[in-house]
């Protein structure tokens, strides 16, 4: 797991990377409101991901315990998307954001889930993972 964590940037970076290419397809608007949705996702992880290391990803737990850095998004890189998005989507984000919020948030990652993946960050099959965790998430707000 370490080696992966030392090929790819944390999670932080690949966010501002991915930001700053946004200005160059959608208006300030656009780009300001995918900031604010994963400036959110990143302060969740940073307080509640944590809790799931031990059950879900005990490896990712022992190496952050030995890591340099301290939070969970300088810590961890792309290899830890899929967990981390699906952690996010598995809490009732709709009572802090409302549906439509929500469901903009669940677009916005799946957005920068397809970019790691054109990027090589992470795997087709990562990515389709995400795309699959997105879609129940969908199907659950919409019943």
């Amino acid at each position: 797991m370490s080696e992966k964590h030392k090929k790819h940037p944390c999670i932080q970076e690949l966010v501002q990377t991915f930001i700053s290419r946004q200005w160059k397809v959608y208006t300030s608007d656009t780009v300001a409101r995918y900031r604010n949705v994963l400036n959110e996702w990143q302060s969740f992880l940073e307080g509640w991901a944590w809790e799931g290391l031990e059950k879900y990803k005990p490896e990712a737990q022992e190496y952050a315990k030995n890591s340099r850095y301290k939070t969970y998004c300088t810590i961890f890189s792309a290899d830890m998307v899929v967990y981390s998005v699906w952690y996010f989507l598995g809490t009732d984000i709709e009572v802090d954001y409302g549906v439509s919020g929500a469901k903009y948030a669940a677009m916005v990652l799946g957005k920068l889930a397809a970019w790691l993946r054109d990027e090589d960050y992470i795997s087709d099959e990562d990515h389709d993972s995400i795309r699959r965790e997105i879609k129940d998430f969908r199907a659950r707000l919409n019943n």
